[in-house]
């Protein structure tokens, strides 16, 4: 029996049910409570609505990230949109809440962990816009993953953004 609450820990996942982790999604929050946590945030010399424009057309996301290896998806376009992707490791997904040029989030869940991911985009002037990445991961294995990594892949994402909203277009 001992052996067994291991098991089903890391097979069922361990943390908040499903259930509860998309009631945070929906108000456009992480669980601060996970097992990891990460945020980053940048400044882009581009329009809040160029940012969200590139944010919410996932087909281009491999374009523009090559972190992202996999897109399987028309675009989002409404809470409750569904898409799968390839970051590093297979991923279904479905947003939670959309509130156009401001507030994106989604929930995510794969065979090692849960995470919600939140996209905030503050429009500082009319080609300067803040976005802050946050995520939360919920899993067993997130206990043993490098935080420190993680953060980096965040900014990594913010980065590869910044970079293709701050190409020149004609």
């Amino acid at each position: 029996m001992v052996l067994l609450i291991p098991l089903i820990c890391i097979t069922a996942g361990c943390g908040p049910r499903d259930n509860v982790l998309k009631k945070i999604a929906n108000e456009g929050k992480i669980n601060n409570d996970a097992a990891m946590v990460n945020e980053a945030i940048i400044e882009i010399s581009a329009s809040d609505q160029y940012i969200w424009d590139l944010l919410v057309n996932i087909p281009d996301w491999r374009k523009w990230n090559p972190d992202i290896t996999e897109v399987l998806a028309n675009g989002i376009s409404y809470k409750g949109d569904n898409f799968v992707w390839r970051w590093g490791s297979k991923i279904n997904t479905a947003v939670h809440l959309f509130e156009p040029h401001a507030k994106l989030s989604w929930f995510s869940k794969n065979m090692a962990y849960r995470s919600i991911i939140v996209w905030e985009i503050k429009k500082i002037s009319d080609q300067k816009t803040q976005v802050t990445l946050k995520e939360s991961r919920d899993g067993f294995f997130m206990h043993f993953r490098s935080s420190t990594k993680h953060r980096q892949k965040l900014e990594s994402w913010l980065e590869n953004l910044k970079n293709r909203a701050e190409v020149v277009h004609f």
